[in-house]
């Protein structure tokens, strides 16, 4: 009898464990892949020129960061040319489905992902803290709208947070080919590229006015005596009293540009110039 009691009570007490373990969680669905578009007017990351004009295109491995909007995540998506599609950089599993997220590129280096503001438990800004806007079309930030990350097919509509100056140029009669790093200077107080970006129209808060040096990197080009090449210059829009090309990091001023005026996504192309390389 006391055996069949012993059997009963470790019955009941096997039974109330099993009443205590959690109820199955439902498996997370991960978002691989994310299209990334352009809304009418913005550029893209990469330029090539060409007697055919301009065009545009993401390079192999180009990285561009996601930030979920409550702040509880961000991820690294790297650029396939197969798929023409962005997909998770190792070891980041994904987006999760269903979840809203919006996407960044503000850092020359590209693994960066920005710092955030974070007000409500929503991500209300991304911030870029430093001056270097980088090598022609490489280093240019984009921020995109906030999307819904989606299995069945996910699209991040991107937009430039800056504007381009485009210089076409060539060296001056007899000069040999030659190849030049530009850099940009200002004697005026004109926009650095130090600004809060945030996922919705205007993209652009709290930029900060001051001077800067020739630190600033516009790319570095090969030019020659017969053909112009464009020498894209990125800059947060506004109006440009006065601007002078330089040898990157010198004083030697190629050529001065007065009263620009910048648009956020558009390139202004400015006219023809023949500097001399010596």
């Amino acid at each position: 009898m006391k055996r069949i009691m012993f059997m009963l009570a470790t019955a009941l007490v096997m039974a109330a464990c099993s009443n205590d373990e959690p109820a199955p969680q439902d498996e997370v669905q991960y978002v691989s892949e994310l299209k990334v578009a352009f809304t009418k007017g913005d550029t893209r990351v990469t330029a090539e020129h060409s007697s055919a004009g301009l065009t545009f295109e993401w390079d192999e491995d180009d990285i561009i960061g996601i930030i979920a909007t409550d702040g509880s995540s961000k991820l690294l998506y790297l650029y396939d040319s197969e798929t023409e599609s962005f997909e998770p950089r190792y070891p980041y599993p994904g987006m999760e489905a269903g979840k809203e997220y919006f996407a960044t590129r503000m850092h020359l280096n590209p693994t960066t992902i920005p710092d955030t503001k974070i007000i409500d438990g929503k991500v209300a800004a991304a911030m870029r803290v430093y001056s270097d806007m980088g090598d022609g079309f490489v280093g240019i930030p984009m921020i995109s709208d906030p999307f819904v990350a989606d299995p069945n097919g996910t699209v991040a509509t991107m937009h430039h947070l800056t504007g381009v100056m485009e210089v076409p140029m060539k060296l001056a009669a007899g000069s040999e080919p030659k190849t030049i790093k530009f850099g940009l200077n200002s004697s005026d107080d004109i926009p650095l590229p130090y600004f809060d970006a945030i996922p919705e129209e205007p993209y652009l808060q709290n930029v900060e006015v001051r001077w800067f040096s020739s630190s600033y990197i516009t790319g570095t080009y090969t030019l020659n005596a017969d053909t112009y090449t464009s020498v894209f210059v990125p800059l947060i829009p506004g109006h440009y009293p006065s601007l002078q090309l330089r040898k990157y990091n010198t004083s030697n001023t190629l050529h001065t540009f007065n009263n620009i005026t910048i648009q956020r996504g558009k390139i202004t192309k400015l006219t023809p110039i023949v500097i001399d390389p010596s």
